[in-house]
């Protein structure tokens, strides 16, 4: 959002409205380019939803937002289904050839993006189905909104937090706001139990929109049906989204399990 947002000498902010994230996040790349104060629009955006907000939504508005995530699964399945072709529109051809991007991770976690979004779109139409008269819960339709929102932006959301409230000009007081608000839209996301927050050094966070695991029993974990390794050029990449933090915590559990068998072995 950066290198868009200060590019050709434009005025920040005409590019930052054409850009569809987090108005906390256009605010604060709003004062980085632009100087203290000059993200103060999107706040008051933030600030004008809020009030909003409090009033809910009805069945049709649950139902557009399914076919937002049912619009946005679409093309997050054309990424999966064509993922070397898509990279190398979007750039990426060097890495893809050289071997440090690998087009059949990235396009799998286009594909599980892709699921998360399906599957909740199906939810939300049995909900608006079910719900006969008066207001959906607020707060169902905030969630619904941050579903929708990722999914339209290739399945990511960016975890702010670690870039709010520093600017050395802005007054405490409005470094405290920006770090709560950040704290809550995290918060927020965390609660829909639809992403999984990915944190690697050399990378920004972000919480990648997954399908939730069933809560059932289950099967011990093996390296058989491990994830890709995650390469660092790849990692670097906004469209490149790691899931291979699983994979990596099974695998030392299996070494460690291994390494006391061994052990064992050795002392009989």
């Amino acid at each position: 959002m950066l290198a868009e947002a200060g590019a050709d000498g434009r005025d920040c902010r005409d590019v930052l409205r054409a850009i569809d994230a987090p108005n906390i996040d256009r605010a604060v790349v709003a004062d980085l380019l632009g100087g203290d104060g000059l993200g103060d629009e999107f706040r008051q955006l933030d600030d004008d939803q809020g009030d909003d907000a409090t009033t809910g939504g009805t069945a049709d508005d649950l139902r557009r937002l399914a076919d937002d995530c049912e619009r946005a699964a679409r093309g997050l399945q054309v990424d999966a289904d064509n993922p070397a072709e898509v990279l190398r529109e979007r750039g990426y051809g060097g890495d893809v050839d050289s071997g440090q991007l690998d087009p059949a991770t990235w396009g799998a976690r286009k594909a599980a993006s892709a699921a998360a979004a399906r599957a909740y779109a199906e939810q939300l139409r049995k909900e608006a189905d079910s719900h006969t008269d008066g207001q959906v819960d607020p707060a169902r339709i905030a969630e619904a909104k941050r579903v929708a929102q990722a999914a339209a932006l290739g399945g990511i959301l960016t975890d702010s937090r670690e870039f709010v409230g520093r600017d050395p000009w802005a007054s405490e007081e409005v470094r405290a706001a920006e770090r709560a608000e950040a704290e809550r839209v995290a918060e927020e996301i965390e609660a829909t139990g639809m992403f999984e927050h990915v944190a690697e050094e050399g990378q920004v966070p972000f919480w990648q929109l997954r399908k939730p695991e069933p809560v059932a029993e289950q099967e011990p974990a093996s390296t058989d049906r491990a994830w890709p390794r995650v390469t660092e050029v790849e990692a670097a990449h906004t469209n490149a989204i790691p899931t291979a933090l699983e994979w990596l915590r099974e695998e030392r559990a299996e070494r460690k399990r291994a390494r006391r068998e061994d052990d064992m072995a050795d002392g009989l």
